[in-house]
Order: C-alpha cells, then structure tokens, then sequence
C-alpha cells in the first residue's frame, strides 16, 4: 500500500499536468483568436509552454506515484520554476486593470500550494515500503 502522502502528492502533480494539458489544447484551438489579439508574446509560446508543463508534471506524478526519490526532490523545485514562470508572465506580458486587485489572491494561493507540496515532498513524509521511517537526526 502507498503512503498517504505520495498518493496526495501524485494526484496534485496530475492536476497540475490536466490542467496545463487542457490550457495547452484550448490555446492551440484558439490559435486564429490569439494570432488577432494584441498580446506581448507570440502565440505558440502559451500552448507550446502549457504542453511542456503537462508533460512535466506527468513525468513527476508517474514518478512520484512509483516511488522514485529523485521525483520527490525535484518536485519542489519544478513547482518554484513553474510559479515563477507564471509570475513573470502575469507582470511582465500581462495587460490588465484588475491585475493588482487579483495578484494578493494569486499570491496567497500559490503559496499555500507550495507549502502543501514542500510538505508532501519532504524526505520523511512517506518511507519506502518496508523500510522504516527516518529519525530525526537522519533528515
């Protein structure tokens, strides 16, 4: 049986990668309304950046479903690059009035999902199976 928290972990990654998946195929099914929009990037790069992150977050959910510990340690990482690829897209190409009503909410909720995953990512959140959990002083 899975730890608990590699399985939350699994499914948040898999959310992450459906959601990117389904961003990635409506911007590319969009692409002649994009093309006529006066946006700050070139069209590809939304779908073409929701596709990487799709397959990405895939790749960590498989991973981190199987129990593959070097899966578990890039997961934070990839989530910080993610978050941050995100802020420099909302500050830097986006073109809104509403955007500094909607960035403290943005803010706060990317970084309670940084914390649960830092949680659930963390070295003794779910031993292997059949190996017992690490003590204090070995994390």
């Amino acid at each position: 049986m899975r730890p608990r928290s590699r399985v939350f972990l699994s499914i948040i990654l898999a959310g992450l990668s459906a959601f990117n998946l389904l961003g990635a195929v409506d911007a590319h099914r969009q692409a002649r309304l994009l093309e006529a929009l006066p946006l700050s990037v070139a069209p590809g790069y939304v779908w073409v950046s929701a596709a990487v992150w799709a397959v990405v977050w895939a790749a960590l959910a498989v991973g981190v479903w199987r129990g593959a510990g070097r899966a578990r340690r890039v997961v934070v990482p990839a989530l910080g690059v993610y978050l941050a690829q995100g802020w420099l897209n909302r500050l830097a190409f986006g073109r809104s009035d509403y955007l500094p009503v909607t960035a403290p909410c943005a803010a706060a909720a990317d970084l309670a999902l940084l914390v649960l995953v830092g949680v659930l990512a963390r070295p003794g959140a779910a031993p292997e199976p059949g190996r017992p959990s690490p003590k204090k002083e070995e994390l």
